[in-house]
């Protein structure tokens, strides 16, 4: 389906935010899908866990720029266990 089904204003104006976002994102070294999948987390997630090295680099080496956080889930998991124990 593409935009013109999309009966919601919003949702179109949505999906067009992330397509441009995505866009921004390939453009400064991200692969395509990596690039979807970090705009779309950027307007819904506070993190985006991932157990893929490379997309962990470069999320790591912009991480200031970006509006979530970007981890391995192991270890992301791992860190949440121990807050937790700290508590």
């Amino acid at each position: 389906m593409g935009l013109s089904g999309l009966k919601c204003p919003c949702s179109r104006r949505l999906i067009s935010f992330v397509y441009i976002s995505s866009d921004i994102l390939a453009c400064s070294g991200f692969k395509r899908f990596d690039a979807l999948h970090l705009a779309c987390a950027e307007k819904k997630a506070d993190i985006l866990l991932t157990t893929d090295d490379r997309f962990l680099r470069k999320a790591n080496i912009h991480q200031d720029k970006l509006d979530v956080t970007v981890a391995n889930p192991i270890i992301w998991l791992i860190s949440i266990t121990e807050n937790r124990g700290e508590n």
